[in-house]
């Protein structure tokens, strides 16, 4: 009993699932669970009752996305899809039925969805595509009250691991956020002169005339250990006037670029945790967490703004979301001690930037290969390739999520079954310096070869080295 808990981590699912396959052989049977990664040996037990197949491919499909609805899962599988095999999936013990689509148990989505990745990362990235296809037509129609759950769901097919880690961290202690009362000022106040660097005054500004604005995570005392202030530009403006020098720097720069506050604009003027400030920490992300379900609530908003001491250091963590520190907004400018990151999310809104994002994920090929000029077309910028290393990087997206071999390359690009690895080597070698910032897309394999990983984008310029 003691290997079968820590082997399904006391999950009571896992457990009942587990008890069911094991009974027979038990200790035969962990023996090979034990050596073998848990999601293979947890998603064929998932899979195991599930016998009609129609019913299994609904379930695959449905471990793919946040909420499977009809018309989901009918673009994802239509070979499958039949009401009867909805109905079915419906009534199977893992999976709920919520007002807007099912939705499967989280144990048993992330084994299947992690062992389909594993074994099938094509036929995963199809299905995806597929459910990414449908949702993007129906946004279109969605009446504005269901946009937040188009929202949800774009951001849960997004698979740039910076974006999927903000929106859904894979490990990190779980903290409760709540509003602030007002017998937490003291401790807010603590926090804010602990790690003053100008901002302790702006605080305080914003407790006495918005301190609903205020959210914070308990210690198990109830004591405030981390806090963060959050509001629309339009709350701070009429609230603080000119008070703040913070958000009076933040109005001047709007109305410098001609950004009208008629759009939902949000200020974040500080997140603050005991121990380490700002800096990224399991209290810090609970905290900004919590303040991104207002982008859910508001998926029509233009740019957030929230203040940093020292905003170099976290824009090597929030620049792959797309933020950036503008340097008229700077620490120490116009006598204000904090400096400003900076998140624009254009015409289109939270949505426009998820769909940019996810559309540029599930770009078919052709749209970053000109076959013609024989180069590569990454937003903006076009990098031109010679013949062979045009010829690989078809190879490689062809083999896109696979390890491709060296042996392969010689033998299917290069046309010879002889050859070192070190001409290989070569050419894929010029091929990431010109790709610049994209080359990581391109990843060694030690002691196999190549896997092509996709790139993080193909609206962003590689910063390309030349020829």
């Amino acid at each position: 009993m003691t290997r079968l808990l820590r082997f399904t981590r006391g999950h009571p699912l896992a457990l009942r699932l587990a008890g069911q396959t094991f009974e027979d052989r038990p200790d035969q049977a962990l023996d090979e669970a034990e050596r073998r990664p848990a999601v293979d040996v947890l998603a064929p037990m998932f899979l195991r009752d599930v016998r009609d197949e129609p019913v299994r491919r609904l379930l695959e499909a449905g471990c793919l996305v946040r909420r499977a609805t009809r018309s989901v899962l009918a673009a994802m599988v239509p070979e499958a899809f039949q009401e009867e095999a909805f109905q079915a999936l419906r009534a199977l013990p893992f999976v709920q039925a919520a007002a807007d689509g099912l939705v499967v148990h989280e144990t048993v989505q992330a084994a299947i969805a992690t062992a389909l990745r594993a074994l099938d990362p094509v036929r995963y990235q199809s299905l995806r595509s597929s459910a990414w296809t449908c949702l993007r037509a129906e946004l279109g129609m969605a009446p504005r009250t269901q946009l937040w759950r188009y929202t949800a769901d774009m951001l849960y097919l997004v698979d740039r691991p910076q974006i999927r880690e903000a929106f859904f961290p894979a490990d990190f202690d779980s903290y409760g956020v709540e509003p602030a009362r007002r017998e937490d000022w003291d401790a807010i106040r603590e926090l804010a002169r602990a790690f003053d660097d100008g901002a302790a005054e702006s605080v305080e500004l914003w407790w006495k005339s918005m301190p609903w604005a205020f959210h914070v995570v308990r210690g198990v005392n109830g004591r405030p250990r981390a806090f963060y202030n959050f509001a629309l530009a339009q709350q701070a403006t009429k609230a603080l006037g000119d008070r703040d020098p913070l958000v009076r720097r933040w109005l001047a720069h709007l109305r410098a670029g001609g950004v009208s506050l008629d759009r939902p604009i949000f200020f974040a003027p500080r997140v603050l945790a005991e121990g380490t400030g700002e800096a990224p920490s399991p209290l810090a992300i609970a905290c900004w967490l919590d303040a991104k379900r207002a982008y859910l609530e508001h998926p029509t908003a233009r740019r957030i703004y929230t203040g940093m001491a020292r905003p170099e250091v976290s824009l090597g963590v929030l620049a792959a979301l797309g933020f950036e520190a503008p340097p008229e907004l700077g620490p120490g400018v116009a006598g204000v001690g904090v400096g400003t990151l900076m998140l624009d999310f254009g015409p289109g809104g939270v949505l426009g930037w998820l769909a940019r994002t996810v559309d540029a994920q599930f770009a078919p090929a052709d749209s970053w290969l000109d076959v013609d000029a024989r180069a590569l077309r990454l937003g903006s910028a076009t990098v031109p390739l010679t013949k062979l290393e045009f010829s690989v990087m078809r190879y490689f997206q062809a083999s896109s999520g696979r390890v491709v071999t060296r042996d392969e390359l010689l033998r299917d690009v290069w046309g010879q079954s002889f050859g070192g690895s070190n001409i290989v080597d070569a050419v894929v070698r010029t091929l990431r310096k010109k790709l610049g910032a994209q080359g990581p897309a391109v990843k060694t394999v030690i002691g196999h070869g190549y896997r092509f990983t996709g790139f993080s984008t193909v609206l962003s310029s590689p910063t390309p080295t030349g020829r």
